[in-house]
């Protein structure tokens, strides 16, 4: 009996006898039944199918789950649940001057800039307290591998002879963005901590104290003694990745 090329299904030769032709149709029938099925394994809506290590054979892959996605396993198709995608939140804060340089994908960084507060002032009954440094919360676009140059401001020096104010403090910058520094506190009480960049009655140095703030930008507390300095600047990025 013949054979077809590709799946090798029987076929009557061209010699055979009539009589013969009903079990050659019956055996031809079967071998396409056969094959087909081997070809076409799925079962249930939205199977998918894939070339098996055995020749005219596929193998049925089921429909996968809800939130899975399709990948390699063994060398053959399979379904799988990602991993968490949940972005990173990322911090680097400076409180010296220096270069912040973004990593691969990094394009926007959240930057806040504090400057430096200035110091307190000293008089013959009170001095007062040095404005707190500007503050900034600025978005910024970056680009990977280039370098930002970060300045960190100073706190404005107290002050130690009566009848004088404080020393401004030194402005802090992220590139070309700058949160300028407190202004130095007078003496008896003509304070600046409402007209310094950023400054307010919040963060100041005390009136009567004679040390600075613990919080960076803050202004230096005034006094009849010594006088205390303003608390340095500080710039934060943070980037999510």
């Amino acid at each position: 009996m013949a054979t077809t090329t590709n799946y090798g299904w029987t076929t009557p030769d061209d010699t055979a006898l009539v009589k013969d032709g009903a079990a050659a149709i019956r055996t031809l029938g079967s071998s396409v039944d056969t094959t087909t099925k081997a070809l076409n394994p799925s079962t249930t809506l939205g199977d998918i199918e894939y070339r098996s290590s055995t020749a005219n054979t596929n193998t049925r892959l089921g429909i996968g789950t809800t939130g899975q996605v399709l990948t390699v396993s063994g060398g053959v198709p399979a379904w799988a649940t990602p991993a968490s995608t949940a972005p990173t939140l990322n911090e680097t804060v400076f409180t010296a001057s220096g270069t912040f340089t973004p990593a691969t994908g990094v394009t926007k960084v959240w930057v806040e800039i504090i400057g430096g507060g200035g110091g307190g002032g000293k008089g013959s009954s009170s001095g007062a307290a040095g404005g707190a440094g500007g503050t900034i919360n600025q978005m910024f676009t970056v680009t990977p591998g280039t370098g930002v140059t970060v300045t960190v401001g100073g706190g404005g020096a107290g002050r130690s002879e009566f009848g004088g104010s404080g020393s401004d403090g030194t402005g802090s910058e992220f590139g070309a963005t700058t949160a300028a520094g407190g202004l130095g506190g007078g003496s008896n009480n003509s304070g600046n901590a409402a007209m310094s960049p950023g400054g307010s009655a919040f963060g100041v140095g005390k009136i009567a104290g004679g040390v600075a703030d613990a919080n960076s930008g803050a202004g230096g507390g005034g006094s009849t003694g010594t006088s205390g300095a303003g608390g340095s600047g500080r710039v934060t990025v943070r980037w999510l990745s």
